[in-house]
């Protein structure tokens, strides 16, 4: 886009400094730090600060037009200014009007929920586009433009608005029709998702988490509700988890518009029956409305997974597929990363079962332990931290949770950010107390600060047929500590120990 369009589409403005209608701008945003030569750096209010304050270092980084308020007291250097009234108001325009709007030329499926949304999303990016619909992701993992393509990083489940109009242009130019979306109940009630219009929504369920922010449950509920109340498309459809009240609350909230209930209880809608689990996969029978249409295998482990397929399905039959198809689809899945993760070593041989998830949640941790547990042949150790500035009130539940489900638990850290870990431990080990066991060396919980040092201990002490849970972080290649960012792979660690492993005793 060049300035003069730019101009153009923001009138009213008032434009000085550098204003020559010809100049390429070659991007936009309103992170400082993201700043590109050419880009257009957007001074808005933020959560934490005012982005005037960062206008000198956007235009440090090459910032060829600055778009704010108020111009008053501020140097353009060799850039233009536009002052624009009411620029909160004008967000969502500005950011996908610059990329000519390409949420207009896109199916915006949006996938909500506690636990469970990273799945669910990858699954609907594979199973749409097997079946002939090219579909994006964005979402925990990052960026996905197409099944085939890597993963690029974001910062945030989901993106602010510059970001998502970014996510969505490069999607569309990647030949997407497409696009699922994690949509957090943050992004949600912070207006992210303003300027998108989804024809499809998906509710997993509700349950414990981020209570520091939304204060109640009934409060987090609201904010989630928000994809099917405001965000929706008229005549969208709504695929709604019915083993959860609150999905059921939205459910009868829905009216008479387009919806598909799911779960593993529901006598209506989608459901499975006769389900057989391994640590290789899950197999069932797929239900509609009471009447059984086909078998289905999945490579994913727990109930847990199952509910997230039917979500899948549920919103895929919406979209006008058929089931059948759909559940050919899923038999050949890849495995999403950090999601019930099985890390092997290089070698063979006789050795602990390990899996790297990203349960962060006190729901998500109870439902990946209940399903290692069913599956294991011996005994289960557990390996979770909590994050730090996150939270606070589920650190004990998540410590006493751990050491009830496993033989051996290991409290960690997770991101301590800039709190100090032996805290956050302290915390979880209020609730792992009420167990009333310390590790006694073949049952029990330790506290182990260090993260590798827990990993190393648990699956250094399983034996061949035992299983280890390496919770909370999943895919995250780093830790965060005192606001710098240090490289850190739970698959890597654990790898490292399964290929010097010498089962204990030998």
């Amino acid at each position: 886009m060049h300035l003069g369009h730019l101009l153009g589409t923001l009138r009213p403005c008032r434009a000085s400094g550098a204003v020559v209608p010809e100049t390429f701008l070659s991007g936009i945003t309103d992170h400082s730090k993201r700043v590109q030569p050419g880009f257009v750096f957007v001074a808005r209010k933020g959560v934490n600060a005012h982005g005037r304050s960062f206008v000198a270092e956007a235009l440090a980084n090459g910032a060829s037009c600055v778009i704010l308020e108020d111009a008053k007291g501020i140097d353009s250097g060799h850039a233009c200014l536009i002052e624009v009234p009411k620029l909160e108001e004008r967000i969502a325009r500005l950011a996908y009007g610059f990329y000519g709007n390409p949420q207009r030329l896109l199916s915006l499926i949006g996938v909500t929920g506690t636990n469970g949304k990273t799945t669910s999303a990858c699954l609907l990016q594979q199973m749409l586009s097997s079946v002939g619909e090219p579909c994006a992701y964005v979402g925990t993992l990052g960026t996905r433009v197409s099944v085939d393509a890597p993963f690029e990083p974001l910062d945030n489940t989901t993106p602010g608005t510059f970001e998502m109009a970014e996510c969505l242009n490069k999607a569309r130019h990647a030949g997407a029709s497409a696009v699922a979306i994690e949509v957090s109940s943050h992004a949600l009630d912070q207006g992210r998702v303003d300027g998108l219009c989804f024809q499809a929504g998906m509710f997993l369920n509700l349950s414990h988490d981020h209570l520091d922010y939304h204060c109640s449950m009934e409060a987090y509920f609201q904010a989630k509700a928000r994809l099917f109340q405001v965000y929706m498309k008229k005549g969208g459809f709504a695929a709604l988890n019915v083993d959860d009240p609150f999905g059921r609350r939205l459910l009868e909230g829905f009216g008479q518009g387009r919806k598909l209930g799911f779960g593993l209880c529901s006598q209506k809608g989608l459901s499975a029956k006769n389900i057989a689990f391994s640590l290789q996969g899950t197999s069932f029978e797929l239900v509609l409305d009471s009447k059984a249409i086909e078998k289905a295998r999945i490579p994913l482990v727990g109930l847990h997974n199952v509910s997230n397929v039917l979500g899948a399905l549920a919103l895929g039959v919406g979209l006008g597929f058929d089931p059948r198809v759909l559940v050919a689809a899923l038999e050949h899945l890849p495995q999403i990363p950090g999601r019930l993760e099985r890390v092997g070593a290089r070698d063979g041989g006789p050795k602990p079962c390990v899996f790297v998830d990203y349960a962060h949640t006190p729901d998500a941790v109870e439902r990946v332990l209940k399903a290692l547990k069913l599956l294991s042949r011996g005994r289960l150790f557990g390996v979770l931290g909590c994050g730090g500035d996150r939270d606070p009130f589920k650190r004990p539940i998540m410590g006493k949770l751990l050491a009830e489900a496993c033989d051996v638990a290991v409290l960690t850290q997770d991101n301590p950010r800039s709190e100090d870990p032996l805290a956050i431990l302290r915390a979880m080990e209020e609730g792992a107390r009420i167990s009333a066991r310390r590790f006694d060396g073949q049952s029990g919980y330790v506290c182990i600060p260090d993260r590798s040092e827990a990993i190393e201990f648990a699956v250094s002490r399983a034996l061949p047929g035992d299983t280890v849970a390496i919770l909370g972080k999943g895919h995250e290649a780093y830790q965060l500590v005192r606001g710098v960012r240090y490289p850190f792979d739970d698959r890597l660690v654990a790898r490292a120990v399964l290929d010097a492993y010498r089962p204990p005793g030998v």
